[in-house]
């Protein structure tokens, strides 16, 4: 599974995910604004499907205390060459959520778990969970996001909505 995970993202645009449409766009912009409102400043966070750090960096740019993990090495290697010119991250680390191990229980005031979710299947997922919940302190928050039905109509629709009827299949 990680091996598809990582051949998968060799021939994906991470750095630009979020940037690329409005829907994405709403996307980071809504889930920034919660982490904001949720978890208090200088809080110790653990990105664990950091991506290429479209989250951790403006997080610790803001205040917070971020390490940012992932899966696929390309992706870290992003985070690494941001980190020598904008040094704001607390660590750095290839790993997935499945062994968070390098972390002792209850160490993060908040847990990101934004990614994982999207290439697992049920029986993966409460083990993923199980992990977050162990290095996740008591009172913490765990952000967690995954894929759901509606996300290939937004995905599809047109800027303006134009082509609303086409994507919902609506006459």
């Amino acid at each position: 599974m990680d091996q598809d995970i990582i051949n998968y993202y060799k021939a994906y645009d991470e750095e630009g995910r979020l940037f690329r449409n409005n829907s994405h766009k709403i996307e980071w912009l809504t889930s920034m604004h919660y982490l904001k409102k949720f978890i208090k400043k200088e809080s110790l966070i653990l990105d664990g499907c950091a991506g290429t750090g479209n989250y951790a960096f403006p997080l610790a740019e803001l205040g917070y205390n971020v390490v940012a993990g992932d899966i696929v090495p390309g992706n870290i290697e992003v985070i690494r060459n941001k980190q020598k010119n904008n040094p704001v991250l607390k660590d750095i680390y290839v790993g997935s959520m499945l062994d968070l191990t390098r972390f002792c229980n209850e160490s993060f005031d908040a847990v990101l778990c934004m990614g994982a979710f999207y290439h697992t299947d049920d029986e993966i997922r409460p083990r993923i969970m199980k992990e977050c919940l162990r290095v996740l302190k008591p009172d913490g928050l765990l952000a967690v996001s995954y894929i759901n039905t509606m996300a290939g109509v937004i995905a599809g629709l047109d800027d303006g909505l134009k082509n609303m009827d086409e994507v919902t299949n609506y006459k």
